[in-house]
């Protein structure tokens, strides 16, 4: 977790927790009154700099994946969301950002790209939940042992069954959407939803999923990342 201080035109840190120190390999106290820029190097994604630019600009969220560096020079991806913080006056004074290391997800979707063979190793290892599903029927064909553990199942009580035999979408309406906006671009990215667990659990899970073939049948392949808890973090700041 990173807060900037809105009310200086170069937005410096003013706070950084130990989840960044342990990322980035930066103390907090290297860190504080500097933007973050400095944890990019020459490769800069300039597409991506500009969307938060403008939800600066703008006083606005925003969500985006980009290079960074490691104090040692090491690259990690980094998935960073952006929200503003306004006084009881309703001034900006801050900005939270959230970063997330999905170093692991860019492996993964790198393996996809190389061959069956890594993708398998790739999705059985993942630290993040991956599952793949028909398209129509949502009827479970493959889960990593990430989605059992987050989802409170174990594989065998899985396979097979529909995501409505498990109840698992807390939203239908949400997974209509869902399946429309794959018929239409193929592809979803970063979604957040609210999914049920075996025990009744109410966790909210970003969404990134593809279509793809499984032996001449369209199925959708998702990659999920848990940020329940980071929620409640954003919703605690904010509500302070």
């Amino acid at each position: 977790m990173i807060i900037t201080d809105a009310t200086q035109s170069d937005h410096p840190i003013i706070y950084v927790n130990q989840a960044f120190e342990r990322i980035t390999g930066y103390s907090a106290l290297e860190v504080r009154g500097k933007n973050c820029r400095f944890l990019q190097q020459e490769d800069r994604d300039q597409a991506n700099l500009e969307i938060i630019r403008n939800a600066l600009k703008n006083h606005e969220d925003c969500s985006v994946i980009l290079r960074n560096y490691r104090q040692d020079g090491v690259l990690f991806w980094n998935e960073v969301s952006i929200s503003p913080v306004r006084d009881d006056a309703g001034n900006f004074t801050h900005y939270i950002g959230i970063q997330t290391d999905i170093t692991e997800r860019k492996k993964i979707e790198e393996a996809l790209q190389q061959s069956e063979e890594k993708f398998a190793s790739a999705f059985r290892a993942s630290p993040d939940p991956i599952v793949i599903t028909t398209l129509e029927e949502g009827r479970y064909l493959e889960v990593n042992e990430s989605f059992c553990r987050v989802m409170e199942y174990q594989r065998e009580e899985v396979i097979d069954k529909t995501v409505k035999e498990l109840n698992v979408w807390v939203n239908s309406n949400e997974r209509m959407k869902f399946i429309q906006a794959l018929h239409k671009s193929q592809m979803v990215r970063d979604k957040d939803l609210e999914f049920r667990t075996k025990t009744g659990k109410i966790k909210t899970l970003l969404i990134s999923a593809e279509l793809i073939e499984v032996e001449n049948k369209t199925c959708i392949l998702t990659i999920v990342k848990d940020i329940t808890e980071r929620q409640k973090i954003l919703a605690a700041l904010e509500e302070a």
